[in-house]
């Protein structure tokens, strides 16, 4: 069982299993910098992908799964190199994208 994020222009920004299993596509240089900080795993059908898995196992653990749907709305599969992301857990920002 699965529960579908509203889409946005036609694409599936990510669903919760309901194991709590939290599946998001937040774009491939995300996905490789957050895989790196072990903040979140390969996910568990498409490892090298956009997508990335987070295991949701309690309360504690919502704010960061809200950040990870924001990134998938923002991310839209468009981001090239240009991206100020912070992803470290210190960081009290969500999300800045350069416009260069």
């Amino acid at each position: 069982m699965k529960a579908k994020f509203a889409e946005k222009e036609g694409r599936e920004l990510g669903h919760v299993h309901g194991n709590g299993l939290l599946d998001v596509a937040v774009g491939r240089l995300i996905a490789s910098a957050l895989l790196a900080e072990g903040r979140v795993r390969p996910h568990h059908i498409f490892p090298d992908s956009k997508w990335v898995s987070f295991q949701i196992e309690s309360e504690a653990d919502v704010p960061f799964a809200l950040q990870l749907v924001k990134i998938a709305d923002k991310a839209g599969g468009k981001w090239g190199p240009t991206i100020n992301f912070p992803i470290s857990q210190n960081n009290k920002n969500i999300l800045t994208h350069d416009k260069h």
